[in-house]
């Protein structure tokens, strides 16, 4: 799959964290952060365009795989109420070496100098990643940072050109467009929200 076809599926993920985070977090959602929410989903589907295309394996196992981080980001935020970012991201990392261990023998070859550099620099970006995210969850709601997230589809569509010559088409713009703007609504009303919480006490955003 293209890198921004692979992202837009991904991109379910913010949906099932929200409505996780509803049903086991306790979390309130209020209208504006669904309506964010819900224009990135539209935006995700703009892109996708069910319907128009097949949808392969791959679409299938991006799919499970947002359900699956879904629920470590759910983990997440649960832990981040009592333990510390980098225990959290330090734990992670290691069963994710140990569950990826073993299938990874069988396909396992000796990377080479360069090979390594980018095994380095993913690693590297992951968890910093990683460590960003949890930073997050410890400051605000679930709900209120998984919007953002769909801006990842616009990065990952000019990462894909810029590095893999994948050319966009009309439709991940015309997408990409209603994410950034979901985005940037949610962060606004976010700021606004934090900003009356000061000067005002909690309030419901």
């Amino acid at each position: 799959m293209p890198l921004a076809d692979a992202t837009s599926v991904s991109l379910t993920g913010p949906l099932f964290v929200t409505l996780g985070a509803i049903f086991f977090l306790g979390e309130k959602v209020r209208v504006r952060r669904w309506v964010a929410l819900g224009a990135g989903v539209i935006g995700t589907l703009i892109i996708i365009r069910p319907g128009y295309a097949e949808i392969s394996l791959g679409a299938i196992l991006v799919l499970i795989s947002a359900v699956m981080v879904a629920g470590s980001k759910l983990m997440a935020k649960s832990l981040s109420r009592t333990e510390g970012t980098m225990t959290i991201v330090a734990y992670l990392s290691l069963v994710m070496t140990f569950v990826t261990f073993i299938p990874a023998m069988f396909v396992w070859r000796t990377p080479t100098l360069i090979e390594i550099g980018w095994l380095v620099l993913i690693g590297a970006l992951g968890s910093t990643g990683h460590l960003l995210v949890v930073r997050a969850y410890k400051y605000a709601d679930v709900s209120a940072v998984e919007p953002v997230s769909f801006s990842r589809l616009v990065f990952a569509a000019l990462a894909g050109y810029l590095v893999f010559g994948e050319i966009p088409d009309i439709w991940v713009w015309v997408g990409g467009g209603v994410i950034v703007a979901a985005t940037s609504y949610i962060a606004h009303r976010e700021t606004v929200a934090e900003n009356a919480r000061k000067k005002l006490g909690d309030i419901p955003t």
